[in-house]
């Protein structure tokens, strides 16, 4: 049995999350047996997110604060996870004492990169952990046996100088699950209450990077040349609540619609016309990969990654003028031949078996050496 320790998990329906469970979940259970970190006291909320019988082992102390509890945790941590390989999903540096406590052991590292920035609102803070993060990041490749990224931007920002020996992963879809279906995108708008409206989907959590009050500004302007437009917003986080407060004061509230934590994007996609992502910056985004392969129209800031432009649906823009987005939108929406894409979205590399088979190899040969070194 090869046992894999993965950072980390939580229960926000972050694309890191996201790209941890669908790397992981088709893994054959009678060779591989993943163990997850997460920051959250309660893991029982986070196994029943995976399935299964899920270990998940809870590292809620700050490195930043408490260096000297999270050292001690981390080592008991390690101890009681007893794995072979840890997977660190990167998206910035507060400390390498993980990495390095797990070299120690014996365990190989792969690192792998899943973000561009610091997803944090506050400035001064975003200062001070890019600052840690660009101060850590050297011994953090040091203690890596592979170096993954989901993008040249990712790889850019996680690994540095180094990050020319990255090996390109892209995030694992299950593109027939988001393959558009005509009969479920008129069950999900009569369900939904969309008929005869101009629906904009908004996917993510309600985060710095992603740019929520844009997208605000956004319908603003396209309800001016079409009244009946809609924007949804699914997902949660730090600034829903502001979110509804802008809305509320610009008297939007009856345009917007907050769906909260879904597990039913798949369907939310088939009745949208249009997918917006207006993001300050990403590494990959799923929600992108999994709209083309719905056939969505996307229009998406010229800050997220082109290697996630896998169709000719993805329009990038840059940030600044709201009126030329809406303008976009309402040139292509109503256009779209809507039609499945997921084949598309495979055969560039997406599909998430293809990536289960690389990550299964991966797993082995780092196992081999480990154990190759043990003897």
């Amino acid at each position: 049995m090869i046992r894999v320790l993965q950072w980390r998990i939580g229960l926000s329906g972050d694309g890191v999350t996201r790209s941890v469970l669908n790397a992981c979940r088709e893994l054959p259970a009678e060779e591989f047996e993943n163990v997850y970190i997460t920051g959250e006291q309660d893991t029982g909320a986070c196994a029943r997110l995976i399935g299964g019988d899920a270990r998940v082992l809870s590292l809620p102390v700050s490195p930043l604060f408490h260096p000297l509890r999270f050292r001690r945790a981390a080592d008991l941590l390690l101890e009681a996870a007893d794995c072979d390989i840890l997977h660190f999903n990167a998206s910035y540096f507060l400390t390498t004492y993980l990495l390095r406590a797990a070299k120690r052991r014996g365990m190989r590292v792969v690192l792998h990169a899943h973000s561009s920035e610091v997803d944090i609102v506050r400035p001064v803070k975003r200062r001070i952990f890019r600052l840690l993060h660009r101060l850590n990041r050297r011994r953090a490749v040091r203690c890596a046996d592979v170096l993954l990224t989901c993008s040249d931007a990712a790889a850019a920002w996680i690994f540095g100088r180094e990050s020319g020996r990255a090996i390109f992963w892209p995030n694992a879809v299950d593109t027939g699950h988001f393959a558009y279906r005509p009969d479920t995108r008129r069950e999900v708008r009569a369900a939904e209450k969309w008929d005869g409206q101009l629906v904009i989907g908004m996917v993510g959590r309600f985060a710095y990077p992603k740019n929520h009050a844009f997208a605000l500004n956004v319908l603003e302007a396209l309800r001016r040349q079409n009244p009946d437009t809609l924007l949804v917003f699914a997902g949660t986080g730090e600034l829903e609540e502001t979110i509804r407060w802008e809305a509320d004061r610009r008297g939007l509230g009856q345009a917007v619609r907050f769906l909260g934590l879904r597990e039913d994007v798949d369907r939310l996609m088939q009745g949208m016309d249009a997918l917006l992502m207006p993001s300050r910056f990403e590494g990959l985004p799923l929600t992108l990969i999994e709209a083309q392969c719905a056939g969505l129209p996307c229009l998406v800031s010229r800050a997220v990654t082109e290697e996630a432009a896998v169709t000719d649906l993805v329009i990038r823009l840059p940030l600044g003028d709201p009126e030329s987005w809406a303008q976009r939108l309402y040139e292509s929406a109503p256009r779209n031949q809507r039609r499945d894409r997921s084949g598309d979205v495979a055969a560039a590399g997406f599909e998430r078996r293809t990536r289960t088979e690389e990550t299964e190899k991966l797993y082995r040969r780092l196992a081999e050496e480990r154990n190759g070194g043990n003897n």
